[in-house]
């Protein structure tokens, strides 16, 4: 064994080169945080830093179907679409929907109400029907969906007419008459997020490992 005073050398030398080591390093422009980050590795971000997703959108048909046709004496009509437990709903959602019909059809009804799982969230009048073709009239609502309003698993779009005062002749008519609607002008836009399966995957976004969906 080297005696104390060997001993006591090796360290004061060791000590010495190890304090040169970081004065150089902090001369080089090196600050603290680099030379601590070098010793003892990279550390975790902190919250305000982790990235947070960005936001996706995809559109959902309201039916399968090229079109859907209902008689004129069925007021109104529900829609169902679903949605992943690992999705949270963020703004930007729409619901964009055209209903046709005959002109017929148009003097019965005063205009179209759309609501998403029991929130009414606008009333289109009459006055907003354009021409579809040459035998039908169309009327468009185009409304945004707040985030709150979305979940996981089954949403409704509900579509209801709001009649006008109806003789029995009136009513009569309308069982005559019919309204639709098309898939290719039907939809709900929905703006989501993707919720991880681990939380650590948002701080470590270029980690190896990959959501199983």
């Amino acid at each position: 064994m080297l005696p104390a005073r060997e001993r006591d050398r090796s360290r004061a030398l060791a000590r010495g080169s190890g304090d040169s080591c970081l004065r150089r390093m902090h001369k080089s422009g090196l600050g603290l945080l680099t030379v601590l980050l070098l010793l003892f590795g990279n550390a975790p971000l902190p919250a305000a830093d982790v990235p947070t997703a960005q936001a996706e959108q995809a559109r959902i048909d309201l039916i399968r179907l090229p079109f859907e046709r209902f008689s004129g004496d069925i007021s109104g009509r529900d829609f169902f679409f679903r949605l992943p437990e690992h999705i949270v709903a963020r703004a930007g959602s729409e619901l964009d929907v055209v209903a046709r019909f005959s002109p017929q059809f148009a003097p019965l009804v005063s205009g179209m109400a759309a609501s998403v799982n029991g929130r009414e969230l606008l009333r289109e009048g009459m006055d907003a029907v354009v021409p579809a073709g040459t035998n039908e009239l169309a009327l468009r609502l185009r409304v945004a969906v707040p985030a709150e309003l979305l979940g996981a698993g089954w949403n409704r779009v509900s579509l209801l007419w709001l009649p006008r005062q109806t003789g029995v002749a009136n009513r009569a008519l309308l069982k005559s008459t019919s309204w639709a609607i098309w898939k290719i002008d039907s939809q709900v836009t929905v703006a989501y997020e993707r919720l991880p399966l681990f939380p650590e995957l948002l701080r470590f976004p270029e980690t190896l490992a990959e959501e199983k969906l």
